[in-house]
């Protein structure tokens, strides 16, 4: 299955699992997820390029910084007041999976964020969780 292909179906089992009937805006709530999985060095191909990206996003990346390998955890988590949940071993990128790694809509790595979506979770200080390799 192609990668675009597995992000939609991702996006469309997401919404039906998470339907809900929540109309007023004091129950709006936001969520973040993020993922510690590579350290930005300027050496290495992989972390070189986290290096470059985390430098992007909030102007370091040596060695200073964790993250899915393009977003740092210190700028996906930058919302102040919304759910966080901080992840291991997931990567950034849906294409990931196919070199058999988890990406943030790998079943097993949804199982984990898809439940704060959900109406009626209360706010909750940020969560750290390795996540599973299996349900790629």
């Amino acid at each position: 299955m192609h990668a675009d292909v597995r992000y939609a179906t991702h996006v469309v089992m997401t919404h039906a699992r998470c339907a809900c009937t929540c109309t007023t805006t004091s129950l709006r709530r936001y969520i973040q997820v993020a993922s510690k999985t590579v350290q930005g060095k300027s050496y290495g191909i992989v972390q070189d390029f986290a290096y470059q990206s985390y430098s992007l996003c909030c102007g370091k990346g040596q060695g200073e910084l964790e993250g899915d390998g393009v977003i740092p955890v210190v700028c996906a988590t930058a919302l102040e007041g919304a759910d966080t949940l901080v992840l291991e071993g997931v990567w950034h990128d849906p294409t990931d999976a196919a070199k058999g790694r988890l990406w943030y809509g790998s079943p097993s790595v949804v199982d984990q964020w898809v439940s704060m979506l959900r109406c009626g979770v209360a706010s909750r200080p940020a969560a750290h969780y390795k996540a599973s390799s299996t349900g790629l």
